[in-house]
């Protein structure tokens, strides 16, 4: 029984046929064919010449739109989805057309083509995307991939033969180190024999000669780093000798007698193998100065992108990893608050693993650090409860954990007085929740993003303003994505230069336990609107001199870390020349290819690839993002109001000047904004 209850209104409406629904706008089914393969309409009664003759003068609304463009070549272009939002559709016996839309909305949809039918599957991929597109005559798999609309391993060709012409040597190498790694090309081999000469071309010139010039002897035939040790080893055994022990000395008497304890009680856990766990609690400083030659936890532990309960670090007990780890007296892990608990617990059991011990991390002495007042970890669509429940402050190894605490706050003692004030402020800011807060002067309100910008990012469009000194000074923050996408485009239309455009290629993946005719398909042109934040988008435009940030960890021990800032220096068409702007590797050069990236489950539903530069536009970026940086000059966008704790102390504490901060809020009248505190998390 559907206990449904029918009026004689309603019946009366039915019998009648009257519309029971309507729809708005108007979606115009737009047809896809190859050349020569529309539908025709016909008389059976017609004879066959009068059928092809219907067929020659007969326009399908495809071949249309190419006679359009054709007939004028210089009006504005659209790609052929847009088309019907501005021309209307006219039928007629033998000049069916399109024509100037005067008035309504009409949304364009064209009819799906799945991967494996070939040229119209690749037409319909540069419909989607190519504007004013005039004809079939181009083949469309080799203007796809032209586009870079489609994997090609070619590609990586064609990288290395662009940079080849701006860089040789070691640069080269580490770029085709990156490829090798991060691309993994069907074809390696024949890489390296094409490029053989220019990747090894510095070494040649060092002394002008080779092995093959002192016969006989032998070509090198052996792996040299494994046969002189662990290379992993060596970097971190190199550290020992960034200073003297004298300066190590003198660094250890300017410290306080917070920071003197702490160093006491590490180093007496460290040379009498104690393997304690310690979290040392500070405020916000200078983030800028981080560990040198420090790694993300997931470059380190070798973490998988998407860390589960019962995850394990990616590393087997007969790796270099287990045996850097095996030697290991001592971990430093900063900003774990941030982190899921999972990461911490997933290297906990991977240590006691390889070092066979039950002890927490396997006896290693280890020191977390961070501020429980700053963010805490990311858990999308996740409630207060679960996000507190995701803290490290509520994981089973806290109870062995002994905090020390770092109560002096440097900036209090400064003798400015106006930023002693804001020191007390961020204080407040960090333990109290209030739906109203005053941002109080000498933070700079303005009325709107146009003057937020130009408060930051003073004259982009000025020659010779834009330098790298001046772009690694200055950020402009946001709480969600949406508005950092707003941020960037609205500075990349005042900055300097013409915009070069990358276009991705996007794949839906198939799972492997999934029936073939099961697995959804979804249009490549639906793949391309997503733009989730982990990747970068579909439609990547750049200028020279851009700031830009990179999203994964290529090349580590390059610089090349997720997070790090990078001004834009030279663009080909598959690999991006750039300058480090911020961390121990400032002010190299470094070669970006296109990688494969693949966003993780509970990030997006639908499983795909994105084959594009693993990089975003860096003029700004979110609060969480921001966290562990520092600048001398900074904006914060909150129109819309932060949503989750600790986002407006992060904010707030990435610029130690108060003065130099600049502020744009919901009302233009109000100087106040939400603020979010969990008191159950904080020490």
């Amino acid at each position: 029984m559907l206990s449904r209850y029918i009026g004689p209104v309603e019946a009366a409406w039915h019998l009648l046929e009257f519309p029971m629904h309507k729809e708005s706008p108007h979606v115009e089914r737009l047809s896809l064919h190859l050349k020569g393969m529309h539908m025709v309409v016909f008389n059976p009664n017609d004879t066959p010449e009068q059928i092809e003759a219907r067929a020659l003068h007969q326009n399908s609304k495809l071949t249309a739109y190419f006679n359009y463009y054709t007939a004028h070549p210089t009006t504005v272009r659209f790609t052929y989805l847009e088309f019907p939002q501005h021309f209307v559709w006219i039928r007629e016996l033998h000049n069916n057309r399109w024509e100037p839309r005067q008035q309504g909305f009409a949304i364009g949809r064209m009819y799906f083509a799945k991967p494996n039918e070939g040229e119209r599957f690749y037409l319909r991929l540069l419909l989607t995307i190519v504007q004013g597109c005039p004809s079939f005559e181009a083949p469309q798999t080799d203007a796809c991939i032209a586009l870079g609309l489609l994997e090609d391993d070619q590609e990586y060709s064609i990288c290395l033969a662009e940079a080849s012409i701006i860089q040789t040597g070691y640069q080269l190498r580490r770029l085709f180190a990156i490829l090798l790694t991060e691309c993994s090309p069907l074809h390696p081999a024949s890489l390296w024999d094409q490029y053989v000469l220019q990747i090894c071309d510095d070494l040649l010139l060092e002394s002008g000669k080779s092995l093959l010039d002192y016969p006989p002897m032998p070509l090198p035939v052996r792996n040299w780093s494994m046969e002189l040790g662990n290379r992993l080893i060596l970097e971190q055994m190199q550290l020992r000798y960034m200073f003297t022990p004298a300066e190590t000395v003198a660094r250890v008497s300017c410290l306080n007698q917070e920071q003197h304890h702490v160093y006491d009680v590490v180093t007496d856990s460290v040379y009498n193998n104690k393997g304690k766990l310690f979290f040392v609690n500070g405020a916000a400083g200078i983030a800028s100065l981080l560990l040198f030659g420090g790694r993300t936890a997931h470059s380190t532990f070798k973490l998988p992108l998407e860390v589960m309960e019962n995850s394990l670090c990616g590393f087997t007990k007969q790796s270099i990893h287990a045996e850097l780890f095996r030697q290991t007296s001592l971990i430093i892990w900063d900003e774990v608050p941030a982190q899921h608990r999972y990461c911490i617990e997933v290297v906990d059991r991977s240590l006691q693993d390889v070092r066979g011990s039950k002890i927490p991390f396997g006896g290693i002495s280890v020191v977390l650090g961070g501020d429980f007042r700053q963010t805490l970890p990311v858990i999308p669509q996740g409630s207060r409860e679960e996000v507190v429940r995701a803290s490290i402050g509520k994981s089973p190894l806290w109870k062995d954990v002994e905090v020390l605490h770092l109560l002096i706050n440097l900036r209090l003692h400064m003798s400015d007085s106006e930023n002693t004030n804001f020191a007390t402020f961020l204080a407040k800011v960090g333990t109290t929740s209030a739906d109203q807060m005053e941002l109080p002067a000498p933070i700079n309100h303005r009325k709107n993003l146009q003057s937020l910008l130009a408060s930051v990012y003073p004259a982009l469009n000025v020659p010779g303003i834009a330098t790298a000194s001046f772009l690694r000074d200055r950020a402009i923050l946001a709480p969600r994505n949406d508005d950092v996408k707003e941020i960037n485009q609205t500075s990349l239309e005042m900055f300097l230069g013409q915009h070069i455009e990358y276009l991705a290629a996007d794949v839906a993946i198939e799972q492997e336990n999934e029936q073939p005719h099961l697995v959804p398909s979804y249009p490549t042109d639906t793949l391309n609107s997503l733009d989730p934040s982990s990747l970068p988008p579909f439609r990547l435009i750049l200028k020279i001199g851009a700031p830009i940030m990179l999203l994964r960890n290529i090349a580590p021990k390059d610089g090349l870390c997720n997070g790090v800032r990078l001004i834009v220096k030279r663009c080909a068409t598959r690999v991006i020349e750039a300058i480090i702007l911020t961390g121990d590797k400032a002010g190299n050069t470094v070669f970006i290819p296109r990688i494969t990236l693949t966003p993780s489950v509970a990030e997006l539903a639908i499983p795909m690839s994105r084959r594009q530069f693993p990089l975003r536009l860096a003029f700004g970026m979110t609060i969480n993002k921001s966290q562990g940086q520092s600048v001398k000059y900074l904006g914060i966008d909150l129109q819309t109001s932060i949503f989750s704790h600790g986002q407006l102390y992060v904010a707030l504490s990435r610029c130690t000047t108060a003065r130099q901060i600049f502020v744009v809020l919901s009302s233009d009248v109000s100087t106040c904004t939400a603020n979010i505190v969990y008191p159950e998390v904080l020490l």
